[in-house]
């Protein structure tokens, strides 16, 4: 279920708790194409991905862990803006 955290002090958005590689991808492509976003940096591992991404002249960043599934989160973490929560938000709303 879709959904936006808000417990580490910044928005975000948990796109599925349970799931595989295949669902980032997805997730990924989907921001391509939906969204139009710019992947700028990627960083991936065997069992966790952090994928930098502009949206709207501010960085996001896309990430898969095992064990946490896919989220997506502004770069900034605490310090994120209002807007940038506020963009994360806009996420789930056009999801």
């Amino acid at each position: 279920m879709i959904k936006i955290d808000k417990a580490n002090g910044y928005n975000e958005l948990i796109i599925e708790e349970n799931c595989d590689y295949n669902l980032f991808y997805n997730t990924a492509d989907k921001l391509e194409a939906k969204f139009n976003v710019e992947f700028i940096n990627k960083l991936d591992g065997l069992d966790t991905a952090y994928w930098i991404f502009r949206y709207e002249s501010a960085l996001f960043v896309l990430h898969y862990n095992i064990y946490s599934g896919v989220s997506m989160y502004p770069e900034n973490l605490e310090k994120a803006t209002d807007r940038e929560n506020h963009l994360i938000n806009g996420f789930l709303y056009r999801w």
